[in-house]
């Protein structure tokens, strides 16, 4: 089966571990990949090139309207050159993309959703009819959307009146970790972005009330990380508080942690909890969509924009450690599956 994805890739994330390793399953069960993107992957799929105007970046709005339209008429060609059996794509707005080209080509759509859309767009004060006028073209078109949470399938149909039947739930899994000797090294950690969706600030004010002797460590980038340096300045706890900015070797830092915490506002299913779990890093964070689904555990969540529930979590896991560690075992077992394959057999 002919298959095309496209995408643009501006920072190392989750999203582009999960691309290929889909796009490598899907080669080696006998597909052929192409794929439209400005960014080359280490796959044995069909490269086309998209070109971008590197003046247009400081104009956001700009740049991705000149950057989706090259990338529908680039995909246009290669459906009509490579005679395209199925598009698979990442996201509401590739799906949209994807929507797009369906309906010209008549070409099967595979949409896969990694995270609620409209609420970031809500918190990050986006156009909120955009929003949903692009998420109802999508799943009303797709043949078939997968996304990696029940909370994200549950939002979807209940918002948009999509059929149940057309949706799959597929977690992410435990990838595969090369790490060092495990040696702790007395810090709590965060990894992810540094934008008001995490809610860092609210970790940061947890953190400086906990009645606990650890340090902590925020590795990542984003635009608030200014205000968070500041915040962590105001509080007076510098000698408390690292920013690492970002790692390349995040897993390593993983490793060593004593506890790594996720305080979203939002999450589909966090490949950042899975690392940890796959190091054996207890983990703990708050009580909504996907966290909750991979943690389980009330002993390992805390209520959601609340400093103050973070403290109370933070002492509470380091009265009873040994607890919280055979909590977090318990739901690393749920996740050591192959990923690949389980899309694969929806896909196909």
């Amino acid at each position: 089966m002919k298959m095309l994805t496209f995408f643009q890739i501006d920072v190392e994330g989750g999203f582009k571990k999960r691309l290929i390793t889909l796009l490598d399953t899907l080669e080696k069960s006998a597909n052929q990949i192409y794929y439209v993107s400005t960014t080359k992957l280490n796959i044995k799929g069909q490269f086309y090139k998209l070109n971008e105007n590197k003046l247009f970046h400081k104009f956001t709005y700009l740049r991705y309207f000149t950057l989706f339209s090259s990338m529908l008429i680039k995909s246009s060609l290669v459906i009509k050159k490579e005679d395209i059996d199925k598009i698979i794509v990442f996201g509401d707005v590739y799906g949209f993309l994807g929507a797009i080209l369906k309906k010209i080509f008549d070409v099967p759509l595979v949409v896969l959703i990694r995270g609620d859309w409209l609420l970031e767009s809500q918190i990050k004060k986006r156009n909120i009819a955009i929003t949903k006028l692009i998420q109802k073209i999508t799943f009303n078109s797709a043949d078939k959307i997968i996304t990696n949470s029940e909370d994200l399938k549950n939002k979807i149909i209940t918002r948009y009146n999509i059929d149940s039947e057309k949706i799959d739930v597929v977690y992410n899994n435990i990838p595969e970790i090369h790490v060092g000797q495990k040696i702790l090294n007395n810090h709590i950690g965060y990894v992810g972005t540094l934008d008001k969706l995490k809610n860092v600030d609210l970790l940061i004010r947890g953190f400086s009330k906990a009645n606990i002797h650890k340090k902590l460590t925020i590795i990542g980038v984003g635009p608030e990380e200014e205000k968070l340096k500041k915040l962590v300045k105001t509080l007076n706890i510098e000698n408390k508080v690292e920013f690492l900015g970002w790692r390349k070797d995040a897993i390593n830092h993983i490793n060593s942690f004593e506890l790594l915490i996720l305080p979203s506002q939002s999450e589909g299913c966090p490949n950042v909890i899975l690392e940890a779990l796959g190091c054996d890093t207890p983990c703990i964070g708050s009580g909504v969509g996907g966290i909750r689904e991979v943690l389980n555990y009330d002993e390992l969540l805390f209520e959601v924009n609340s400093a103050r529930s973070i403290t109370l979590r933070l002492e509470a896991v380091f009265k009873n450690y040994s607890k919280i560690q055979k909590l977090c075992l318990v739901r690393k077992k749920e996740f050591e599956f192959d990923w690949g394959n389980k899309i694969l057999k929806i896909v196909e």
